[in-house]
């Protein structure tokens, strides 16, 4: 029969083998974020850079109209897909019969 002391190190012993993958995953999210950081830092001062040329044409607003407009033509655009792959095989049966008609 164990006593409370083992008992307690068992334990102890099954956490850390739990644990223990967790932790190196931990460290390597760490590292990953430690070396993205400096790149995307510059990647937001270019990205401010370019927008300041765009700053006094550009409106929130606008882009939140173009969203809403987008997302009231979602049917509009599948509908449109959808007739373009209608229209495709289409449109080279037309070119292919008229090829023919010239040779």
């Amino acid at each position: 029969m164990m006593n409370n002391e083992e008992l307690i190190l068992q334990r102890l012993d099954h956490l850390e083998a739990t644990l223990a993958p967790m932790s190196d995953t931990f460290k390597c999210v760490m590292e990953l974020k430690d070396d993205m950081t400096p790149l995307l830092n510059r990647g937001f001062k270019l990205l401010i850079e370019e927008l300041q040329d765009v700053e006094m044409a550009f409106q929130l607003e606008d882009l939140f109209r173009l969203v809403k407009q987008g997302l009231r033509s979602i049917r509009n655009f599948s509908w449109s897909l959808a007739a373009c792959r209608t229209c495709h095989p289409l449109k080279h049966e037309v070119l292919w019969s008229e090829l023919s008609f010239e040779v």
